[in-house]
């Protein structure tokens, strides 16, 4: 049971060092600065994931 810790704190090192390069190599937005400025709002958040309903099940009813 001892590794139980070592694995715990080698995982958050991982991720830590994962978040940090992410940070530092992905840009403000994942979209392309050559779209559209109509199409960069949130209205492409829906188009793409589909609207969800209430009951959390998506698009259609």
């Amino acid at each position: 049971m001892a590794a139980a810790p070592t694995e715990l704190i080698a995982v958050a090192v991982a991720f830590e060092y994962l978040n940090r390069m992410v940070n530092i190599f992905l840009v403000e937005s994942p979209i392309p600065d050559t779209m559209p400025a109509f199409l960069r709002g949130a209205g492409v958040a829906v188009a793409l994931c589909g609207r969800h309903d209430r009951r959390g099940r998506g698009g259609h009813v």
